[in-house]
């Protein structure tokens, strides 16, 4: 007889919550994150300093809601990204790379800025980005110039 050393490798699931927090199953994942977003949101409350509907902004028939936060503090920041992420944990994958790059620069130069950061709130309590107040105001601006120039004689 003979003794062989053999290496054995165990494949198995881990479930990584968006702070980076491991599980071993998905139901105790979704339970912590769930936990976490409800203490975000409540600390995101002190930030948002709006509440209302898209019909109050735009007078369109939607029903979604919408907030103003105020992003004048890193705190602000963070707490708002991180209630994100929560969200759209899908957000983090590569397949959603642009997407989550293009609201992380809209809240870092509403941050700058010292501006607000208009969100609507679907109907699943997500939020998702509409534009800084300042950015919304100078599209607005801008309209009337485009429409003064178009009456112009060339």
């Amino acid at each position: 007889m003979k003794q062989i050393s053999k290496e054995k490798t165990t494949t198995y699931s881990v479930y990584v919550a968006t702070d980076s927090t491991e599980f071993d199953n998905a139901e105790e994942c979704l339970q912590y994150e769930r936990s976490a977003l409800g203490m975000l949101n409540a600390k995101l409350k002190k930030y948002i300093v709006w509440e209302g509907n898209e019909y109050d902004l735009w007078r369109n028939d939607t029903e979604y809601n919408t907030i103003a936060v105020d992003l004048k503090t890193q705190e602000a920041v963070d707490t708002l990204l991180h209630v994100y992420y929560l969200q759209h944990s899908y957000l983090l994958s590569d397949e959603h790379k642009k997407r989550r790059e293009v609201f992380e620069s809209l809240v870092d130069e509403t941050f700058k800025n010292k501006d607000l950061l208009i969100l609507g709130i679907n109907c699943d309590n997500e939020y998702y980005y509409i534009d800084s107040r300042s950015n919304i105001v100078n599209r607005l601006l801008n309209l009337d110039k485009k429409d003064d120039s178009e009456g112009t004689d060339k």
